[in-house]
């Protein structure tokens, strides 16, 4: 993985009206129309806004109020602990993460080197108690529910059951258990050769958790390959499928965008959105049809997601973010037609990462270089708790590569929408069904401008308040605050 970090420069315009000076909106359009649907709100069903905290307590001191503060923010509902790969090597009395030397083997994808730079890490830190001790209080102060990833490949059933009891006796509560991290990947063939194999692993461990703990859902790992379009589910996923002892399907998102070289600016841009356009919208809910029918409707956990290299394509720049967005907001709006996805989990919060993470260390400490994804995810968090989703109405045609969403939540309403092509839009007539106008309390819109060696890169565009109607640069994201 790159460690230079991608600067970018993201201009982030926020404008609103305090109560007794609202922004009125002009009932007649003189360009496009949103038209709110809000008799017909529906709740879903899912958690959309977990976070991934891999290696966050080796890079961040999570007491510091700043850091909580910037955490806070984002509105998280659901934190997943220990993480990805560290969880498969995560000992819960053990310094740190627990990792041990003798756990470590050579594995393809940098696996070992991965844990041995971590264990380096483990051993200069002067605090010598469990990450878990730390994770604990975190969680507590963000108010949010945990997905527990057990450590079925270097790890005892009795260390899970002593992670489930402290986590539990705390006070929080466990949705999720996954059992297990990735062990599809050819790094682990050396130990779990095949799915039946990992069956013989993770079989006893979830008869103990479920004898221990009754209430808790189990998770399995599934190899998603959305990105391909292919129709034949892989081996693992077939001999996994026919195994009855869990409650749900583990899936990893990362999608990997063929890399566009154009000379031209635009076009580039425009070659990279096409790819996004064409995994969201076509190659994705067709993976999601078949991995659901082949797990016979179990709930699919995407327990992370990203893209794949980001640093090699979108780095830090705001077609990362446009995905991200994108992303989200349209598994949301999936959740009323198919509700097999009930669980987001972003990788990931806060790490040395860069572009993978939301929050970047500068030189190990306490100051945060700009995310990109940071941003979108602040602007998403005021529908992280309980958000219903509110049909829409535009004058759009479906060519353009526009995209609005909309949202209620404690009674406010929350526009949101992504323009990812190269038009700009100017939208008035804001109204629901009953031709009722509505006033803007506060809108802001997310844009910017990066540089990415292979020449993925963006334009900077300026963005100007206007009273009387929400202008949509192209390639931008903006989100509207609605009061009927």
């Amino acid at each position: 993985m790159h460690k230079t970090h991608i600067q970018v420069i993201l201009f982030f315009i926020l404008f609103s009206c305090c109560a007794g000076n609202k922004i009125p909106v002009p009932a007649s359009s003189e360009t496009e129309k949103i038209i709110l649907e809000t008799s017909r709100s529906s709740s879903l069903k899912g958690n959309f806004f977990a976070f991934n905290t891999a290696n966050l307590f080796t890079f961040f001191n999570s007491d510091e109020a700043s850091f909580l503060n910037t955490v806070h923010a984002l509105n998280p509902q659901m934190l997943r602990f220990p993480g990805g790969t560290i969880a498969n090597f995560y000992h819960p009395s053990g310094k740190g993460y627990g990792f041990r030397k003798s756990d470590v083997k050579t594995r393809e994808g940098g696996i070992d080197t991965n844990i041995n730079n971590l264990l380096a890490d483990q051993d200069a830190m002067k605090d010598t108690g469990n990450f878990l001790k730390r994770f604990i209080p975190f969680a507590k102060n963000l108010n949010t529910k945990i997905i527990y990833v057990a450590n079925i490949l270097t790890g005892e059933i009795s260390e899970t059951i002593q992670a489930l009891e402290i986590i539990q006796s705390s006070g929080l509560t466990v949705e999720y258990v996954e059992l297990g991290n990735e062990f599809y990947l050819n790094a682990y063939k050396d130990l779990v050769p095949d799915a039946s194999e990992y069956v013989k692993k993770a079989r006893p461990f979830a008869q103990a958790i479920r004898q221990k703990f009754p209430q808790l859902k189990l998770s399995v790992p599934a190899e998603a390959k959305p990105h391909k379009a292919v129709n034949k589910a892989s081996g693992w996923d077939l001999m996994l499928s026919k195994f009855n002892f869990y409650d749900a399907v583990s899936i990893h998102i990362y999608p990997d965008f063929k890399l566009c070289s154009s000379p031209n600016k635009s076009a580039n841009f425009d070659c990279y959105s096409n790819g996004v356009n064409q995994f969201i919208f076509q190659l994705y809910p067709d993976y999601l049809k078949r991995t659901s029918k082949l797990y016979q409707n179990k709930p699919l956990l995407i327990t992370e997601w990203n893209i794949a290299r980001p640093n090699r394509i979108f780095g830090n720049t705001m077609l990362h973010g446009i995905y991200t967005a994108l992303f989200l907001l349209e598994n949301m709006q999936l959740n009323l037609i198919n509700p097999a996805v009930q669980l987001m989990c972003f990788h990931n919060l806060a790490s040395k990462e860069n572009a993978f993470s939301l929050l970047t260390p500068a030189d190990l400490n306490e100051s945060f270089p700009p995310s990109v994804n940071y941003a979108v995810f602040k602007m998403l968090a005021p529908i992280a708790d309980k958000p219903e989703l509110v049909p829409v109405k535009t004058s759009l045609p479906d060519n353009h590569k526009i995209k609005v969403y909309a949202f209620r939540v404690s009674g406010k309403y929350h526009l949101y929408i992504m323009n990812y092509g190269a038009t700009k839009f100017n939208f008035k007539g804001f109204s629901n069904e009953n031709g009722n106008v509505p006033e803007i309390t506060s809108a802001e819109c997310l844009y910017g401008e990066g540089k990415e060696k292979k020449g993925a890169s963006l334009e900077s565009y300026r963005y100007k308040a206007d009273a009387d109607a929400v202008n949509c640069p192209p390639y931008s994201f903006t989100h509207v605050t609605l009061k009927f």
